[in-house]
């Protein structure tokens, strides 16, 4: 195991580590977007229910 083998190894496993971070922060930025279009959306179906008491 040479010094500039030891140093591609280490440059793959931060590239690797990057792209499942980038992936996980993706399904987690997702996740919330439509957690917050379920949100909106049952605001505006009480807002409605609102207006037909109204």
């Amino acid at each position: 195991m040479t010094d500039s083998h030891f140093k591609i190894e280490k440059l793959n496993l931060l590239i690797f580590i990057q792209s499942f971070y980038s992936v996980l922060f993706k399904a987690g930025l997702m996740r919330l977007s439509e957690g917050l279009k379920k949100r909106s959306h049952s605001l505006k179906l009480s807002q409605i229910r609102c207006d037909r008491f109204l």
